[in-house]
Formats: structure tokens, sequence, C-alpha cells
């Protein structure tokens, strides 16, 4: 999810889903070790299929932040879900038009100085969304509740 947040940068997130097999195909299924060792052949690959959005730097960032998650593993001692949950925000309920949550501006400090890359904090606050630890629903959205 993190990758597909950094391909979404400047863009709608519909244009990114409407790819996602594509991106699943291109990226080995984001298995991190596979794509760790993916080159910049593979990148013109991609590029010259062209099913993705060709941007060069976006997806060069997934290949070089799958090295770095294989490193953060060894530094923290922990899987990726687990440093990701170690940032979980105190409250799961954001308002609405909320400006970004400390916890994913710090998430973002810890991968910046890691070395990832298309990880900026909106990224990264918009990541904490996609995986269900910020809900940024309205109260009366039928999707509130079932989110908590």
């Amino acid at each position: 999810m993190l990758s597909l947040e950094g391909q979404q940068a400047g863009l709608s997130w519909l244009t990114i889903l409407k790819r996602r097999g594509d991106y699943d195909a291109a990226f080995h299924g984001f298995n991190v070790e596979k794509v760790a060792r993916m080159t910049s052949k593979d990148i013109d690959d991609i590029i010259a299929d062209g099913k993705v959005i060709r941007h060069r730097g976006k997806l060069e960032s997934i290949i070089n932040n799958a090295q770095r998650t294989i490193e953060l593993r060894k530094e923290t001692g922990k899987s990726f879900d687990d440093f990701v949950w170690s940032f979980k925000p105190k409250s799961p309920r954001t308002p609405v038009g909320e400006a970004l949550v400390p916890e994913a501006i710090q998430f973002h400090e810890a991968l910046k100085i890691r070395g990832f890359r298309f990880a900026g904090p909106t990224i990264c606050h918009a990541f904490f969304q996609a995986v269900g630890l910020l809900v940024d629903h309205d109260e009366s959205c039928t999707f509130y509740e079932k989110h908590l």
C-alpha cells in the first residue's frame, strides 16, 4: 500500500486503482525480496510495457523502498507491519479535513532517515488511512462505524 500511495502522488487515486493489477504483475505482487532484486533493466521493461504510470523516479522508489524494508527488518528486528503499527495514532479518528496527524509525520521522518523515497508526510497520512490506522469518514458516512 505504501508503494501504491507513492505512485498516486500528484494523481487521482482512481488512476492508480485502475492499474493495481498491472502494478502487482510488474512488481511480483509486491514481494519485498523479489522487488529488492529488481534492476534498472526491469524498470526499462516496465516503462516500455506502458501498463503502469511511466514515472521512472516513482517506479525506482518501489525497488529502493523494498531494499530499505529489508534493511529496516535487520535494523529493528521487526517486520514492516510491526514497524508501521508502532506509529499507530493515539486516536483512530481524525476529523474530516484535519491536518496531518503527528504520527504520520513521525512515520515519514523514520522512513526518510532510512532512505525511503516517495514516502512524504502526506503520503504517510494517506497510507495510514488506506490501511485503516486512521478513519476520516464523516460520522454520517456508512463507512464510519465499519472502520473503527
